[in-house]
């Protein structure tokens, strides 16, 4: 079911941990907590990804304490 919201659950409650967001050209990978949570989802983008946000899904403010970006170098020529 593409372009609906997807979820899954936590293993741990309270605040997350760590959180690690991998995004290629058609694929999106989230690791929560160290990878104790693990979503993958499959995308067909009609253009280049140039922005991320962020939303939490409770009415309770986002507390983001840091953020570190990285190319990854395609393997394909």
């Amino acid at each position: 079911k593409f372009g609906g919201t997807h979820t899954a659950p936590r293993e741990m409650e309270g605040a997350i941990q760590s959180l690690q967001l991998f995004v290629d050209h058609s694929s999106v990978e989230l690791f929560i907590d160290n990878g104790l949570t693990v979503m993958t989802e499959l995308m067909f983008p009609s253009e280049i990804f140039n922005r991320l946000t962020l939303h939490p899904d409770t009415k309770d403010s986002l507390n983001v304490k840091s953020i570190s970006l990285y190319e990854i170098n395609r393997i394909w020529p």
